[in-house]
């Protein structure tokens, strides 16, 4: 990438853990399941965003276009497990349940 005459960069995806962005909903990521590292296909069964494990590669200034992503970011996603309990986020990752507000 140093020595194409295009620019190129690496962009991190914007968001909250334990948030759900309208990114991670419309394929705009690829993302994973931090239980079994495998490719989530079912998007509506997301309890909410991780981690960013790979940053998106876009290229700059190309034709009418000021960027052009190249490769998706990967996020890593809670999916909860089919005979799990549903449980928030927040006790997934911390292993303790959340302070009542």
């Amino acid at each position: 990438m140093r020595t194409s005459i295009r620019q190129y960069d690496m962009q991190r995806p914007k968001f909250r853990s334990g948030t759900i962005p309208e990114q991670a909903l419309d394929a705009s990521w690829t993302l994973k399941d931090i239980g079994t590292w495998r490719k989530v296909k079912k998007i509506n069964e997301i309890e909410g965003v991780f981690y960013c494990l790979y940053l998106a590669i876009v290229r700059l200034g190309v034709g009418d276009e000021e960027r052009v992503e190249l490769v998706k970011p990967v996020v890593v996603v809670k999916v909860p497990l089919p005979s799990q309990k549903s449980e928030s986020f927040f006790s997934y990752l911390t292993g303790r349940q959340a302070k009542p507000s």
